[in-house]
């Protein structure tokens, strides 16, 4: 959650080495997933497509697999060149989404393999020196790389780490010491970026693919809602020669890959995101534009919740399968308290109808 990050105001001292790393990138302050859960969110990313535009093998399932004609940000970038690598330590990447594997040279997923070794381990200490070591590797190569790092730990089942930060014993206070501990891994893998044969010609970006719930409205963890505790992530972006600066627009994840694709000259034709070059390229503007947020049905939960944010920061959830509509204003209610349909039949009027065309053209399974 950006909110429980201290480079977006929180009173923590959660996240030192990310505070000091993301004043040399470009920040955005109001970046949304397309879902609350990484089986949707992660391949929302990795394709530059909203879950529900995905072609899946199967849509009804805990961990739907991408189907055959959908291309991933490995593949695109193997594709025009580049070396493809993928550093993790999880269960969902060792057998949950196959086609996630499809153009990466070397996938290095050691660590906790299955869902009860995640519940005790953490993976951060491990994965840090991996990573490490395959951009070692890498930096000194002719060929272009596309090195992508997953870490687990600021996830339920959250624990205590006492090695680095606590807070309390409540489950938000587990949560924040997850966050620091993972912060206090990280700082390795940011120090190895900053050096020369790294700095000077890398682009990084640092994202969530969900945040997390604590009874905010009604649940805990995620995979249930795309109220903004769920959906709502950091999203930090560093390029080289381009100065650092903050970005209030609204953006999502689906626009990662066909940023990159406009920072690298590579082609991603299947992308739907905006590219988002303009604000590091200073050439031209990036068009405001609704981002969509999507709760699909699947066994463990089928509610089909669907969102929009505007541009202006309105927005608009429809719970499908309750036929319930509710309209916020972020800038003046972020937390999402105050329905303004029960002031207004009209509130956000056009974005609703924009939202309800969205859902309209959903193609189902």
């Amino acid at each position: 959650r950006p909110d429980h990050l201290g480079l977006y105001g929180y009173a923590r001292d959660t996240s030192p080495n990310l505070d000091a790393w993301s004043k040399s990138a470009v920040v955005f302050d109001q970046a949304y997933a397309q879902a609350p859960n990484t089986p949707r969110s992660m391949p929302s990313i990795l394709t530059g497509r909203y879950p529900s535009r995905i072609a899946w093998t199967k849509r009804f399932s805990n961990y739907s697999d991408l189907a055959p004609e959908e291309k991933t940000a490995f593949e695109v970038f193997q594709g025009a060149g580049w070396r493809t690598e993928a550093v993790t330590s999880h269960w969902y990447f060792e057998n949950k989404a196959p086609s996630l594997k499809e153009g990466v040279d070397a996938w290095d997923n050691a660590g906790f393999l299955t869902i009860k070794e995640s519940n005790t381990q953490s993976a951060a200490p491990d994965l840090t020196p991996r990573v490490v070591a395959r951009l070692d590797a890498l930096k000194d190569s002719e060929q272009p790389f596309f090195l992508f790092a997953h870490y687990f730990d600021p996830h339920s089942r959250y624990m205590q780490q006492t090695s680095v930060r606590t807070y309390g014993k409540s489950l938000m206070d587990k949560y924040d010491s997850e966050i620091a501990f993972t912060d206090h891994h990280l700082k390795a893998v940011l120090d190895k970026l900053d050096e020369p044969g790294l700095r000077e010609d890398t682009i990084v970006v640092i994202l969530s693919d969900h945040g997390e719930a604590f009874k905010e409205h009604g649940f805990y963890f995620h995979g249930r809602t795309v109220y903004n505790e769920e959906i709502k992530v950091p999203l930090m972006v560093r390029v080289p020669d381009v100065e650092p600066k903050r970005i209030d627009d609204v953006v999502g994840l689906i626009d990662v890959l066909p940023t990159l694709a406009a920072l690298t000259g590579v082609e991603a034709p299947r992308a739907l995101g905006r590219s988002l070059l303009p604000w590091f390229s200073g050439i031209g503007e990036v068009p405001p534009a609704p981002v969509f947020l999507e709760q699909l049905p699947y066994p463990n939960y089928e509610e089909h919740v669907v969102g929009v944010v505007g541009p202006d920061r309105v927005k608009v959830i429809k719970n499908v399968t309750k036929n319930v509509i509710e309209v916020f204003d972020l800038k003046a209610d972020p937390g999402e308290t105050t329905n303004l349909l029960d002031r207004d039949e009209d509130a956000a009027k056009a974005l609703r109808e924009t939202l309800l065309r969205f859902i309209d053209a959903d193609p189902g399974e």
